[in-house]
């Protein structure tokens, strides 16, 4: 095989968070613990508000790296912190993907 493309993993872990936030409001939506689910709303709100602004994050880096190109500056990406920038944003993604995973858990 040549020629492959692969799927940057930054969009698998956004599209992992993001089904996980789907069913998490399908999981509240039939919570029968009353009493736990005004807190758990607030989490998956504050969950959801933080995986916005990460993939807001992602959109400007990517922006960002576009334009380096143009500039011809494709050498200074790769020795640039935004590929340290990129894996912090990743590995956000994982950590919100552990956490939905609790959310869900407590809201069974």
């Amino acid at each position: 095989a040549r020629n492959l493309k692969r799927v940057p993993e930054f969009s698998i872990q956004r599209a992992r968070v993001q089904r996980q936030i789907e069913r998490a409001r399908e999981l509240l939506a039939r919570c029968k613990h009353s009493g736990q689910f005004d807190r758990l709303q607030q989490l998956l709100e504050h969950e959801m508000k933080v995986f916005t602004e990460t993939v807001s994050a992602w959109a400007n880096l990517q922006q960002e790296k576009l334009e380096t190109a143009k500039l011809k500056l494709a050498g200074h990406w790769a020795q640039s912190e935004w590929p340290r920038r990129i894996a912090q944003l990743e590995h956000s993604l994982r950590l919100q993907h552990r956490r939905l995973n609790l959310l869900a858990a407590q809201a069974v």
